[in-house]
């Protein structure tokens, strides 16, 4: 049951999902916890987790970015959107954003946190682990700044 309500969130959300999701939808920690231990989903950084059947694309990283703000608000920005939507073919050195003004709000204590902002950079790694056998055709590669 628990499994089904966060699929239906995560598949709109390229197999991610949030804790505060979670909760929202009715799914108690236990529930998630049981989940995790389960190997049916994993965690994916700081209070998000993903399907890990669920396919890994070069895109996942952005998800979890935005998801990681714990904003519904927070989007893609600059640089990121660009290659996001295809409209470039440099590849961004770093993950841009657009939150709200007064974003960190309830997470303002974690973002000073050092191994917070870590928990993004570790999470990334392991995405990017996640998708290096995804072959790009040479039309698709991308120019690294």
């Amino acid at each position: 049951m628990a499994q089904d309500l966060l699929w239906g969130v995560a598949r709109e959300q390229r197999g991610f999902f949030t804790m505060r999701e979670a909760l929202g939808s009715g799914v108690s920690r236990k529930g998630v916890e049981h989940l995790v231990a389960s190997h049916e989903v994993e965690r994916a950084g700081h209070g998000v987790l993903r399907f890990p059947r669920f396919p890994a694309t070069a895109q996942d990283r952005f998800q979890l970015a935005v998801l990681w703000t714990g904003t519904e608000a927070a989007c893609l920005s600059h640089e990121t959107a660009l290659e996001a939507h295809g409209v470039t073919d440099v590849m961004a050195d770093r993950i841009q954003l657009t939150v709200p003004a007064n974003w960190p709000a309830d997470y303002e204590r974690a973002a000073r946190d050092a191994q917070f902002a870590d928990s993004l950079v570790e999470a990334i790694a392991q995405l990017n682990s996640w998708i290096s056998d995804i072959e790009t055709s040479p039309e698709t590669k991308r120019t690294p700044r």
